[in-house]
C-alpha cells in the first residue's frame, strides 16, 4: 500500500497513520526513509532550504516516531529504523544541511531508543552507503539492503538499540 504523505506535516503524517491502522490494525515496524538533499555551499544555503532538509531529514522522522511510539507500547513491541549518512559524522563541502540534518537524526535515535527500551522498541540506525535512487544517479542496486534493514526490523526482543549498523562498501 503507498500513500503520498508530507512526513514534515503532523496532520499528513497522522492521516496516513490512522490510513495504515484501519488496514492493518497495528504498526510494528517503521523504516524512516524519506531524505532531501540541495548542495549548496555553507554561505550559499539559504535558510528555506536548510529548514526544508531539517523538517524531512529530521521532523519527519520524529513525527512519524510520535506517531508510532504509542501504538507499540500497547503491545510492547515494535522495531524502527531511521535511515542516516556517512555524511552526519565525515562531513563534506556542499552538504553542510544535508549533513548536519542526519547528524541530528542519529542524535534523536539514540534518544528514542533509550526511552523505549522497557517496550521492546528497538531503534537503530542504517547508514546504506551510496544507493542509486532519485537523489543520486550512481551507486549501489538499492535491494543490495534490503538483508541488512530485514535483520534490522527482526531484531530479537532485548536485542540492540540505538545503534548504527553500516552497509559493506
Amino acid at each position: 500500500m503507498a500513500v503520498r504523505t508530507d512526513v514534515s506535516d503532523e496532520a499528513e503524517v497522522s492521516r496516513l497513520i490512522g490510513t495504515v491502522l484501519d488496514r492493518f490494525g497495528t504498526v510494528d515496524i517503521l523504516l524512516n526513509n524519506a531524505a532531501v538533499c540541495e548542495l549548496a555551499s555553507l554561505t550559499e544555503t539559504s535558510l528555506q532550504s536548510w529548514e526544508y532538509q531539517f523538517s524531512v531529514n529530521v521532523t519527519g522522522p520524529f513525527l512519524m516516531m510520535k506517531a508510532c511510539l504509542p501504538i507499540m507500547r500497547k503491545h510492547n513491541y515494535g522495531r524502527i529504523v531511521n535511515i542516516t549518512s556517512g555524511l552526519s559524522h565525515n562531513g563534506a563541502g556542499g552538504y553542510a544541511a544535508y549533513g548536519a540534518s542526519k547528524a541530528a537524526l542519529e542524535s534523536l535515535t539514540r534518544a528514542a531508543a533509550d526511552e523505549e527500551e522497557s517496550y521492546d522498541i528497538l531503534i537503530n540506525m542504517y547508514n546504506p552507503g551510496m544507493i542509486r535512487s532519485e537523489m543520486h544517479a550512481t551507486g549501489k542496486d538499492p535491494e543490495v539492503v534490503v538483508p541488512d534493514l530485514l535483520h534490522l526490523v527482526s531484531l530479537p526482543r532485548k536485542g540492540l538499540s540505538g545503534r548504527l549498523l553500516e552497509a559493506a562498501r
